[in-house]
């Protein structure tokens, strides 16, 4: 990723891709801060990774504008299945 590209680039390409809308400016404020902090701990752990100090990458995804505690409501008692349904 270009040293140029901001935080609030990323931000914008982040809501065009999962097509975010939020319905007040708090609200998308709110959602840019929990987005930043991501975004920082992924780059984080991708210079990590390529120092050879972990053993996978991080990257933004659907996710990646909710709070841990959000994240864990909507997907409480979710497995993760392969793609006939089966676990693992």
């Amino acid at each position: 990723m270009a040293a140029s590209t901001s935080i609030e680039d990323e931000f914008n390409k982040f809501k065009l891709k999962f097509d975010r809308n939020y319905a007040t400016p708090e609200e998308e404020q709110k959602r840019f801060g929990i987005f930043k902090a991501t975004y920082e701990r992924v780059q984080d752990h991708n210079k990590k990774y390529e120092a050879g100090e972990v053993g996978f990458r991080l990257g933004i995804n659907q996710f990646s504008d909710l709070s841990h505690g959000e994240f864990t409501q909507k997907n409480k008692g979710r497995k993760p299945s392969d793609e006939d349904g089966n676990p693992f």
